[in-house]
């Protein structure tokens, strides 16, 4: 039987005027958030901004669940990565489900550090709403899904997830030819590939046996091998 889930849309935009926790060098800075109802494998993580310092830029989307919105908080840590030593956090912020609506907030949001000092700004977009659940992902199975890197992307760009995760949500498939991208109408996708939309619009591929996303199309690679 279907039911409605609740779920919360966090675009992870990025951060300015973080504290500095690194003695030499430029600090990497991190973001990872998760709903205090929610399963632990629903902990997202965003890629690494390599030598930042004291800001960094994201922009990555996720999902995650919302088990009770009048009791559950938004959880976020920035963290600083480091080669041959345990991870530091530069600071945290806590968020109410119930203060968040289903108009999407667009802020900067101040972190603070363990003693409760300031240690900088996240800049996120933030809103909530039930989807419909028909009772289960279509893709099925609990391999995690990992982005395949596109030519114009860096190594850090990649970065694997779980199917929890990931906002890769099978409502936001488009449901009929006239949603598609006039260019992609020549032909339809290959077996096994899925086109899907981010919760801001953008467009990417998931391959359903492979687990593999892809911001390229999978159509223009096999236009290529002709």
């Amino acid at each position: 039987m279907a039911s409605d889930e609740v779920y919360l849309t966090l675009v992870i935009k990025g951060a300015r005027k973080l504290k500095n926790t690194q003695t030499l060098g430029l600090q990497d800075p991190y973001l990872r958030a998760w709903v205090s109802g929610s399963k632990k494998s629903q902990k997202i993580r965003t890629k690494t901004y390599v030598d930042g310092g004291s800001m960094a830029v994201w922009n990555e989307s996720n999902d995650l669940r919302v088990v009770d919105k009048a009791k559950d908080c938004l959880l976020i840590e920035v963290k600083n990565e480091n080669d041959f030593t345990s991870d530091t956090t530069i600071g945290r912020l806590k968020l109410s489900c119930a203060d968040i609506t289903e108009s999407s907030i667009e802020d900067w949001y101040s972190i603070f550090g363990d003693n409760g000092d300031t240690a900088g700004e996240v800049h996120l977009s933030l809103s909530i709403k039930a989807k419909r659940d028909a009772g289960g992902s279509p893709r099925g199975g609990d391999r995690p899904y990992r982005l395949a890197m596109s030519p114009n992307m860096s190594t850090s760009t990649v970065f694997s997830f779980s199917e929890d995760d990931t906002t890769a949500n099978n409502a936001n498939k488009s449901s009929s030819a006239d949603d598609a991208n006039p260019e992609d109408d020549m032909e339809t996708l290959p077996p096994c590939w899925a086109e899907v939309q981010t919760p801001t619009g953008c467009t990417y591929f998931v391959n359903e046996d492979t687990k593999v996303i892809s911001w390229v199309d999978p159509r223009k690679s096999l236009k290529k091998q002709f």
